[in-house]
C-alpha cells in the first residue's frame, strides 16, 4: 500500500480501530508524512518482498492477501489459477494463521520441484 495519501489515511483508520499495523514504503522518507503520534510499526521495503512481509509482521497477523500472483500460482491446479475469490474462501480455513500460511505458500512457490 506504501506511506502516500492513501496509506496513511487507511493506517490511521485502523490504528483507530484498535488494530496493530505496520506501513511499508519503498521510500524511507515518506514516513516523514505521519503525524509525531503515529502508532504503527515503519519499514522500509517492498510490499512483495517476503523477507520485508516478515519484518513488518506477516508470521503475526490474521490478514490474506488474495489477489496475490505468487498466492494464486503457488494453489494452482491443472486446471487453471484460483481467483482471489476462491483464493480468499481456500484462506478461511487457516483463520488465524492466514498470514503465516501465505509466507509458507510463498516459499513453497519459489522452491524448485525436484
Amino acid at each position: 500500500m506504501g506511506c502516500g495519501r492513501v496509506g496513511i489515511l487507511l493506517t490511521q483508520e485502523l490504528c483507530r480501530a484498535g488494530h496493530e499495523v505496520s506501513v511499508i514504503d519503498k521510500n524511507p522518507s515518506a514516513f516523514d508524512r505521519l503525524p509525531p503520534d503515529f502508532k504503527a510499526k515503519t519499514v522500509v521495503g517492498y510490499g512483495f518482498d517476503r523477507e520485508v512481509l516478515e519484518e513488518a509482521g506477516i508470521r503475526e497477523a490474521d490478514a490474506f492477501p488474495a489477489s496475490d500472483l505468487g498466492l494464486a500460482r503457488a494453489l494452482a491446479t491443472p486446471a487453471g489459477r484460483p481467483t482471489p475469490r476462491a483464493l480468499a474462501a481456500a484462506a478461511e480455513a487457516w483463520r488465524p494463521w492466514r498470514a503465516y500460511a501465505a509466507v509458507h505458500l510463498w516459499t513453497a512457490a519459489a522452491t524448485p520441484a525436484g
